[in-house]
């Protein structure tokens, strides 16, 4: 459940709130491709690509949102299942 409060309130382990916290120098993800914020990371980074297809198979297309993905009662324990088997807000800086 606190990952579900870090996400909900952008305050976790991902680039985008380390770099406002000064911990790290750049909000890049590690794809290269934008700043690591809750919604790249839940909806559009390449590193977790198979792992949010299982996500969106136990969810359905729309509930492929931040609000639904962080809200709905029933999505919330297949996001977080996606969060643990990412294992990115597991790391430390």
């Amino acid at each position: 459940m606190t990952w579900l409060v870090q996400l909900r309130s952008e305050h976790c382990g991902l680039n985008y709130y380390l770099r406002r916290m000064k911990k790290i120098d750049e909000p890049q993800c590690e794809c290269g491709k934008e700043k690591e914020t809750v919604e790249h990371y839940l909806l559009r980074c390449e590193r977790y690509l198979e792992r949010r297809k299982t996500l969106r198979s136990k969810i359905g297309a729309l509930g492929m949102r931040i609000e639904q993905l962080l809200g709905h009662p029933e999505f919330i324990g297949p996001t977080l299942d996606f969060v643990a088997d990412t294992k990115r807000l597991e790391k430390q800086v």
